[in-house]
């Protein structure tokens, strides 16, 4: 639930955040570009890759560029940064969006596939509706962007924890 949460918050607050980072509006509507190619082309390059090592292998890590990108943006505010924090966030929207569906099929298996995506469509769809009302907040709130930056990739390192040790015990439970 990471990636969608900070993705709808960032994209929905984006001009503010540019702001604070130093880039205009217009940097960033013309970052999007590199977004949605960093999307399609890391949503058809994964496939064969989770055929090769499988989903539950690939799960875990495939937010590290999410918080690779919030990390170029704290630290790196010029202009060249925004094209790479939007590359980065496609590239993980892109690896998500299949590594998912995959995953749901190893783990749950393709009888109850359809239960299991809408239960987890129903919790992304909680957290994008949540991040507005937060994002929005700490900002009224003036709570310095670097602060929220550093929020998301504490998250993103979490959620590469958990997933990670999450999913090597169920693994190794299944495997006993």
């Amino acid at each position: 639930m990471v990636p969608p949460f900070w993705a709808t918050a960032l994209f929905l607050y984006q001009v503010s955040i540019a702001e604070q980072l130093g880039w205009t509006a217009a940097i960033i509507a013309s970052a999007f570009i590199f977004f949605a190619a960093a999307r399609i082309v890391s949503s058809l390059g994964i496939g064969p890759v989770i055929d090769r090592l499988s989903a539950k292998t690939i799960f875990p890590f495939y937010i590290i560029p999410l918080g690779a990108g919030l990390v170029v943006a704290f630290y790196h505010p010029g202009i060249w940064s925004a094209f790479l924090y939007m590359t980065l966030v496609g590239i993980t929207l892109g690896f998500g969006s299949t590594t998912k569906s995959a995953l749901y099929a190893e783990l749950y298996g393709e009888e109850f596939i359809g239960t299991v995506r809408s239960l987890f469509a129903s919790i992304m769809v909680f957290s994008t509706a949540l991040s507005p009302f937060l994002m929005g907040w700490m900002l009224d709130n003036n709570i310095p962007m670097e602060s929220i930056l550093l929020m998301a990739v504490s998250t993103v390192v979490v959620g590469v924890i958990l997933a990670y040790f999450g999913l090597k015990t169920s693994t190794t439970q299944v495997a006993e």
